[in-house]
């Protein structure tokens, strides 16, 4: 017991084995190179490492960690110092690999980055496609309100069961329609009433001195002489006092309204007669058009007062009729006298005070706007400096099959 040499025992180490079965659960890669040192000096590498590599590595490695290149390949080096050993080690993994793993990962992580953003994408889209298409029913329902409102829009989907806002606008909406189909049926038959009245109203304001004139005409040629003509007067007057006190049917035939013509023009051929000429050219196929009562006679009487009281000539008038695509045209055209310009805007903007056959003419122009619209109506003006023309523009359509005259 006292210590004395006994021997040496000398222990084997494999150090390649040992280096890599205390690293392998850390650095699996069997391409890693390992360098030991004590106090500086080198006792272990790995057999893919030299002495000079060694020294290159010392001289470029500057720091505790750092890319290196050795014999044209990039590691990425380590170096410290093993705990409770004065042992260094430096750590070579080929960078290679370390690059390789950062530019899978960096790719996975772009990948995916995009994917979540094509999945976020996706679902707005689909969320907002959820929200929109509710507000392009809405949009579709407000178009085809607009294009018909006789009739509630119908877009294939009930939102009366649903509560919430996106529900209620179209709720809303739906309410707004049928409030609004409401209000046009009301003002339509109102609009009716209003029109039906104000044609009773314009027609009761015909202006009667046709009659006076009539009657003093009657009374001169009985005075004067008896002759059949007073007789062909008295009938004649007979059927205009008929038809003027008529309350019968609104509209007659055209073809009735050219009779009363003809009653009213042989009284005043008997009155007039060499000065006062008259020709009619009208369409058989328009005879069965429908117009307002008393219209183209008040239109005939116009033009034989003016002509006669203008002029000491004899008086032509001229009854033309005809269908011009959708529209009936009658025109009562004379020479002798002129209209003047803009005579019925005039009458209507009260810029000129109607008299005589002013009213005449302007009742004659708003009982046809009133029939038949706005678009249609009565027109006044010369042909060749020589001749006024009325004319009369209507539908084509407004047909009757029978119509009763009285």
């Amino acid at each position: 017991m006292n210590f004395h040499r006994l021997g040496t025992v000398v222990v084997c180490v494999d150090m390649n084995r040992l280096i890599r079965s205390s690293t392998s659960s850390v650095l699996p890669s069997e391409e890693t190179q390992y360098v030991l040192m004590d106090n500086g000096t080198e006792f272990y590498h790995s057999d893919g490492i030299g002495s000079e590599q060694l020294k290159d590595i010392n001289r470029r490695l500057r720091s505790d960690y750092g890319v290196v290149t050795v014999d044209s390949n990039r590691y990425f080096a380590v170096q410290g110092t093993i705990k409770n050993t004065s042992w260094e080690y430096i750590c070579l993994v080929p960078y290679d690999h370390i690059f390789a793993a950062l530019s899978f990962t960096m790719v996975l992580a772009l990948a995916i980055i995009l994917i979540s953003v094509l999945i976020a994408i996706l679902l707005s889209r689909m969320l907002i496609r959820s929200v929109t298409e509710d507000f392009r029913r809405l949009v579709n329902k407000m178009k085809a309100f607009g294009k018909d409102e006789s009739k509630a829009p119908d877009i294939g989907y009930d939102y009366s069961g649903r509560i919430d806002e996106i529900g209620v606008l179209h709720n809303q909406f739906d309410q707004m329609t049928i409030k609004i189909q409401d209000l046009i049926q009301q003002n339509y038959v109102n609009e009716i009433l209003s029109k039906d009245a104000r044609l009773k109203a314009l027609e009761n304001q015909i202006n009667p001195h046709f009659l006076y004139n009539t009657l003093e005409a009657v009374n001169w040629r009985a005075k004067a002489i008896g002759e059949k003509n007073i007789s062909s007067m008295v009938e004649s007057l007979g059927t205009l006092l008929r038809e003027t006190l008529s309350s019968g049917s609104k509209n007659f035939t055209l073809s009735h309204e050219l009779e009363i013509v003809q009653c009213y023009l042989t009284i005043q051929r008997i009155r007039f007669e060499d000065r006062l000429t008259y020709s009619q050219n009208v369409d058989p196929a328009i005879l069965s058009v429908t117009l307002p009562h008393f219209t183209i006679q008040p239109l005939v009487e116009n033009s034989v007062n003016y002509a006669m009281e203008k002029s000491t000539e004899v008086c032509h008038i001229w009854l033309e009729g005809s269908r011009h695509k959708d529209t009936i045209v009658i025109d009562v055209i004379n020479n002798g006298s002129q209209f003047e310009n803009d005579l019925l805007e005039k009458l209507e903007n009260g810029l000129i005070t109607p008299h005589g056959f002013g009213i005449g003419l302007l009742n004659i122009h708003k009982r046809i706007q009133l029939t038949y619209g706005t678009g249609y109506g009565l027109t006044l003006f010369n042909k060749d400096e020589e001749h006024a023309v009325a004319r009369i523009i209507i539908p084509g359509g407004t047909y009757a099959e029978s119509i009763d005259r009285r």
